[in-house]
């Protein structure tokens, strides 16, 4: 890719990191843990659909086409589709909104639901896994279109519940099932800290 495409494209990452870290911030606050875990209620109920809004929010505001669906009561599977031109390979990305629980809140330097951003970090239970991918998703894909570097294929983004315990059946499945397929797929799921950077590389592949 020619070079100056590609620092067009990082600098406009770096004009949305603000962006980009209020929203992972924020979502963190949302407590969102998987509800076939035993625990607190305030921490379970309706957490996965509530992350999910939020998520359909900023897929809504790039253009994106969303389905919001619930396999079980309480908690909504998303997915935003991008529709390409029809002459490139089409790209999934999924990712979990679910999180585990956090455990003793004691034992914790930061509330664990606070999304408090301190020393170059964000703080709380899902920031890494994996709320901080499903934004990159997303704000890589918003920074390829605010240059009107379209993919040529269509691009779809999973948002499921259920990938922490025993309800896979009600997140990735179901997606699949219902028809949400594609070419080629990326999970999202944390490698390193500059997830947005890795995306940025993969997607280009299929700007091509």
């Amino acid at each position: 890719m020619d070079k100056k495409i590609e620092n067009l494209i990082c600098n406009s990452v770096e004009v949305l990191r603000e962006e980009l870290i209020r929203a992972v911030s924020e979502t963190v606050r949302i407590p969102s843990v998987n509800p076939l875990y035993e625990g607190p209620l305030e921490e379970s109920e309706n957490g996965e659909t509530l992350v999910n809004a939020y998520m359909e929010s900023i897929m809504k505001s790039i253009g994106l086409f969303t389905d919001v669906w619930a396999e079980a009561e309480g908690r909504n599977n998303l997915v935003g589709i991008y529709k390409g031109d029809g002459n490139g390979k089409s790209l999934l990305f999924n990712g979990h909104v679910d999180v585990v629980p956090p455990g003793n809140h004691n034992q914790w330097q930061e509330p664990p639901f606070s999304g408090t951003i301190k020393n170059g970090s964000i703080w709380g239970r899902g920031a890494v896994d994996m709320k901080g991918g499903n934004a990159a998703i997303l704000f890589t894909l918003k920074a390829l279109l605010m240059n009107n570097l379209k993919p040529k294929g269509d691009v779809l983004i999973h948002s499921v519940v259920g990938e922490e315990t025993k309800s896979n059946l009600l997140g990735t499945t179901a997606c699949l099932k219902k028809g949400y397929t594609a070419y080629a797929a990326i999970v999202a799921e944390p490698t390193c800290g500059d997830n947005h950077f890795i995306l940025i590389r993969l997607l280009q592949v299929f700007l091509k």
